[in-house]
């Protein structure tokens, strides 16, 4: 009977070594994480810490990184094999696909904005904002120094890689110094490719511009010499047509872009 107790309780405190190894093994095991940004781009790693301020990473390039949660979207836990499988997938590249992929630098695409997605760019001249009403519509509002105005762009996939939109653009100074009425564009855009590698063919059109000052037809009306000047005379006359040139632009444009 003693015997057997002695076997009883080594049988408990092997059980207890047991339990406590696995639950100190369980609580030192890494957790992955992903963290999606508000610019659209994406960061995986293991999470080392998270305050109220920042969240502490180790990523796979980048080593230790400590990213401000204002900067944040949203988080979300990656399982083992998960994050494995994603650093394989992934290696070298990032996440996401282009969040700009509406746009170039200074033309549009023929891309559309997601659904509720939106951003805001910036720069000396002129800042604008858009936002994805539908998949199929994004408006926008543009505003500078020296004036405001809006956009809007309609689109749609045609085919697997490639994609189609229109729209126009409007604009007006604050005090009409500038321009003496509002000026428009419109536009149309063919887009080939994915979102990360494509080009794109853009045509437009915007408001007429006044070329010179014009010619003038006109008669005497009587045939009195004036002169104000010795050597310096002139007429009265009234003009009876007036001819003057407006220039309305022709826009064409290729952008193209290759995510590296």
């Amino acid at each position: 009977m003693r015997h057997f107790f002695l076997l009883f309780i080594s049988v408990i405190v092997i059980d207890l070594g047991v339990a406590q190894t696995t639950i100190s093994s369980e609580s030192s095991a890494p957790s992955y994480v992903r963290l999606v940004m508000f610019d659209g781009t994406s960061r995986m790693g293991e999470m080392l810490e998270s305050t109220d301020s920042e969240v502490v990473i180790k990523t796979l390039q980048l080593g230790v990184v400590r990213i401000p949660k204002y900067l944040v979207k949203g988080m979300a836990t990656i399982a083992d094999r998960e994050y494995e499988l994603l650093i394989a997938a992934f290696e070298g590249r990032e996440l996401e696909l282009n969040p700009q992929s509406s746009r170039y630098f200074f033309a549009p695409s023929g891309f559309q904005m997601r659904r509720g997605d939106g951003y805001f760019q910036s720069n000396i001249a002129l800042n604008s904002v858009s936002y994805g009403v539908t998949e199929h519509i994004t408006i926008g509002g543009l505003i500078s120094f020296a004036g405001a105005g809006g956009q809007l762009k309609i689109g749609k996939q045609l085919s697997p890689n490639t994609h189609a939109s229109f729209g126009g653009i409007g604009f007006m100074d604050y005090n009409g110094n500038l321009v003496d009425r509002p000026i428009g564009l419109v536009f149309a855009n063919m887009t080939w490719g994915t979102e990360n590698r494509n080009i794109t063919f853009n045509i437009g059109t915007g408001t007429a511009f006044e070329d010179g000052v014009g010619d003038f037809y006109a008669y005497t009306t009587d045939s009195t010499e004036y002169s104000w000047m010795p050597g310096q005379y002139y007429y009265t006359f009234n003009v009876t047509e007036y001819d003057q040139e407006w220039v309305r632009p022709l826009l064409i444009n290729i952008s193209g872009m290759n995510r590296i």
